[in-house]
């Protein structure tokens, strides 16, 4: 199993490529396990973006063939070293680089529901943000990332985030919501 995002993903324009970050199996925390803050920063944020997981095998999908590839979606958080990512930048390294993006539990995956074209995710804690109407982009994501990778069952590809960017540290909980129902839901610790 592997992990894609796709950052910075616009289907309706080719003049500037996405960000293709990839994370590890160990990397995943699934369902409502703690994520625990290495010693590599003292300061953290949180990003959160729809995700999905791969249903079968695919190389060179079309966007209009892409919904049969995935079968389930929710929202996955990526903790991020914020601190660390400046340095990396200040040194002129990226600051998505593995160690950054990539730690032992750096992305934590809500409850899987069945996918929606359109949804309204809630970051309810820590701090309470109004709805965010999403529109899902992720047979467009599947096209564009098919062409370089094979996609393979049980793979998880975030596109179209991050929606919401906040501080946060060790104590706090995060909770969001798809539609009004809670599906991502752990500690920082």
């Amino acid at each position: 199993m592997k992990l894609l995002e796709i950052r910075h993903f616009d289907p309706n324009t080719t003049s500037q490529l996405p960000t293709v970050v990839m994370g590890t199996d160990s990397s995943i925390a699934i369902g409502h396990k703690p994520v625990f803050l290495p010693e590599i920063s003292e300061q953290w944020a949180l990003e959160i973006s729809p995700a999905y997981r791969i249903c079968r095998l695919g190389k060179t999908i079309s966007q209009r063939f892409a919904s049969r590839y995935y079968d389930v979606m929710t929202l996955a958080a990526r903790v991020i070293p914020t601190d660390l990512t400046q340095r990396l930048c200040d040194e002129g390294q990226s600051p998505l680089s593995p160690l950054a993006t990539a730690f032992d539990s750096a992305i934590s995956v809500g409850e899987w529901i069945e996918p929606k074209a359109e949804f309204s995710l809630e970051l309810i804690s820590p701090t309470q943000h109004e709805p965010i109407a999403v529109k899902s982009v992720i047979d467009s994501a599947i096209a564009y990332i098919s062409k370089t990778f094979i996609v393979k069952n049980g793979d998880i590809i975030m596109a179209g985030g991050p929606i919401i960017r906040i501080p946060v540290k060790i104590g706090d909980r995060v909770i969001a919501s798809v539609d009004g129902s809670e599906i991502l839901a752990f500690n920082i610790k």
